[in-house]
Formats: structure tokens, C-alpha cells, sequence
């Protein structure tokens, strides 16, 4: 008899064991289905995250991610939805299994024989309970544009890398390089702008009148400032072969060109903005992704559109010099008159005037 107490002891010890791991297992699995799904942190789609990748070029992508239950799969898709292409990128992460996060920074080549045109992209975070994130976005895969400048050539073609390094250059050597490259000008007086027109082939606009004004600049390599008569700002404004100014209203068509053609000699925009001066409406917090998207945007059609590059805004004389203070260019599209300016400054560093040099 007491035999058969002890076996029914033993089995219920072993029922009650196997009860309570299945428990245990139910808990952990409970527990790990109340974790959240995977978080994306951040996430850079091409450079800048500008969502633009050039045939024959590099597409960059940079993503930082977390998953509390930890990951399952981490999976990338691009695509061309509108037939074959010799880009196409199908990849999982198999590093990342297991772990509560990572960070991919990888860099794709993109065939020359790749198609232009829109692709679809798709990141895919799963975790190890099953929860899973995923971005849909479209990449534009096009061209790039050549914008290597040739300095032997006369200014009258337009070359904006090239204008960029006469900022500040003094005026009698800015006057004798127009009459060496035989390039005519005109100027009212010597307090008036010269002008003078130059010609850019495979651009939106193809010829435009450029105002050229002097006034005390200097050497921002040199402290204490001597102030001389030098470049100060050039002004671009597209025009007709009457010299008219000529319109444009597709803004985001010629922003796009002109923003791919300015960063190729000053990397990084500053400020997008638009402005309408009559309605009090000026709105600067723009990335790059949204000002694009303005132009859909009904309740912003109205107003002026610009782009601004300044490599040091703001900074004390102390942080500048000719390599870290650039000229500020400014992109202006006029929405009520359709038309164009392009204006190159010289950028004086703030509290300038407390070290200029007595004359």
C-alpha cells in the first residue's frame, strides 16, 4: 500500500513540474507578446536623406533600430515596379538576429545599364514576437548631372562654381578678367552694378543676366580686416534673348536642378523657406523632404519659394575664414511672376566690425 502512495506522490510531483514549466513558458510567452513591436530611430534614405539615388553612383542607406523581444528578421526590398531593372536589391541582415537593436550603414552600387525613374522601397523590422515596423518610401533613381567647371572658360558661360570664387575678389582684377576673356559689360556709373550676360546649355534657363556690385570687403584670413573695393554680391536673374526676364512655374522641376548644381561647391542648404510678404507668412522649418512637398500643398502654392546655402551662419570672426565661411547663395522662385533669382554674398562673420583695421 505505501508503495502505491509513493508512486502517486512521485507522479504528481512530476505532473506538478511539468505544469509549472508550462506555465513558465506561457508567462514568457505572454510576456514577450506585451512587448512592443520594433522601433525605427532613425533612418537616412540616400544622402541627406534625400531619397535620390544617380546611376552609376553609390545609394546610401543609414538605420538605427531597437526591438525589446529582440529580432527576428531584418529585411530590405528595392524594387522597379514598372518592369526589370538591372537595380534591385532583395538582402536580410542575419547579424542582427537575436539582438535588442543595430545600426545599418550600407552602400549600394547602382548599375550603369540601371532604369531611370521611381522605385519602391521597403525596410522590414520583425521581432522574435512576430510584431514588425516597415517604411514604405519611393526612391527616384535618375542621372546625375556633370557640374565640373572649367576655369579656362570665359565667364560668359555660366558657371556658378566659378562665380562663387570671385566673392570678395578685388574689382580692377574682376574687370580685367572680363576684358580678358573679351566678355562686353555695362555699368551706369562706378557706384552702379556692371552687367553683362552668360550662357548655361542643358539647364532650365539658358542665358541670364548677371549684376555684378562692389562694395568694402576683405580678406577673412587676415585679422585685423583691411577693407578693400571688392565683389560683394552677383546677381543672376534668367532672361530672353531680349534680355526679359523669362518665367518658369515649375518650381519644383528647377529647384531640383538648381539645388543638385549649388551643393556640388556648397554641400549643405541652410534654410528652406516660404515667404509671402502680404500675407505675413514665413515658414523656415522645412526639410528638404517637405519643402519639395509644399508644392502640392494647395495653401502654399501662393508663396515665394527659396532655398538658402550658408556654410557659417552666424558665426563670430574668431570661427571664420575663406574655407569655412563661403558666400550665402540664395534660390528664389517669385511665385506671382514665375520668375528666378540667384544671388551669391559675401558672408561678413558676426562682430566684424570690431576688428577692422583704422585706415
Amino acid at each position: 500500500m505505501n508503495k502505491i502512495i509513493t508512486f502517486f506522490r512521485k507522479i504528481s510531483f512530476i505532473l506538478l513540474g511539468i505544469t509549472f514549466l508550462v506555465s513558465c513558458s506561457k508567462d514568457e510567452n505572454k510576456n514577450e507578446q506585451q512587448l512592443s513591436a520594433p522601433i525605427i530611430e532613425s533612418l537616412e534614405i540616400g544622402e541627406q536623406n534625400a531619397k535620390t539615388a544617380y546611376i552609376a553612383d553609390e545609394f546610401h542607406l543609414e538605420a538605427t533600430f531597437i526591438a525589446e523581444a529582440g529580432i527576428k528578421e531584418v529585411k530590405l526590398q528595392i524594387t522597379y515596379p514598372n518592369g526589370d531593372s538591372s537595380f534591385r536589391i532583395e538582402q536580410t541582415f542575419p547579424d542582427f538576429v537575436g539582438l535588442k537593436g543595430g545600426h545599418i550603414h550600407k552602400h549600394f552600387d547602382i548599375p550603369a545599364d540601371a532604369k531611370e525613374g521611381n522605385y519602391d522601397f521597403l525596410l522590414t523590422i520583425t521581432g522574435q514576437n512576430d510584431k514588425k515596423i516597415s517604411v514604405k518610401e519611393t526612391i527616384v533613381v535618375e542621372k546625375k548631372i556633370d557640374f565640373t567647371e572649367n576655369n579656362s572658360l570665359s565667364l560668359s558661360t555660366l558657371q556658378l562654381g566659378v562665380l562663387n570664387k570671385t566673392i570678395s575678389m578685388p574689382r580692377a582684377d574682376f574687370l580685367a578678367k572680363l576684358q580678358s576673356e573679351n566678355v562686353s559689360f555695362d555699368q551706369g556709373s562706378v557706384f552702379d552694378p556692371i552687367t553683362y550676360y552668360a550662357t548655361r546649355n542643358n539647364a532650365p534657363f539658358a542665358r541670364y543676366k548677371v549684376e555684378v556690385s562692389f562694395a568694402n570687403v576683405f580678406d577673412l584670413d587676415i585679422r585685423p580686416y583691411r577693407l578693400y573695393d571688392g565683389v560683394d554680391t552677383i546677381t543672376l536673374i534668367p532672361v530672353d534673348d531680349n534680355g526679359e526676364e523669362i518665367t518658369n512655374d515649375q518650381p519644383e522641376q528647377v529647384f531640383k536642378y538648381f539645388q543638385q548644381y549649388i551643393s556640388s561647391f556648397n554641400p549643405n542648404v541652410y534654410q528652406y523657406i516660404r515667404q509671402e510678404d502680404d500675407k505675413d507668412y514665413v515658414e523656415k522649418g522645412f526639410t528638404k523632404e517637405e519643402f519639395y512637398k509644399t508644392f502640392t500643398n494647395k495653401s502654399l502654392k501662393e508663396t515665394d519659394a527659396i532655398i538658402v546655402w550658408n556654410a557659417n551662419p552666424n558665426k563670430p570672426v574668431t570661427e571664420s575664414s575663406k574655407e569655412k565661411n563661403t558666400p550665402i547663395i540664395t534660390l528664389k522662385y517669385v511665385r506671382a511672376t514665375h520668375t528666378w533669382q540667384i544671388t551669391l554674398e559675401f558672408n561678413r562673420p558676426w562682430g566684424y566690425a570690431n576688428h577692422l583695421k583704422n585706415n
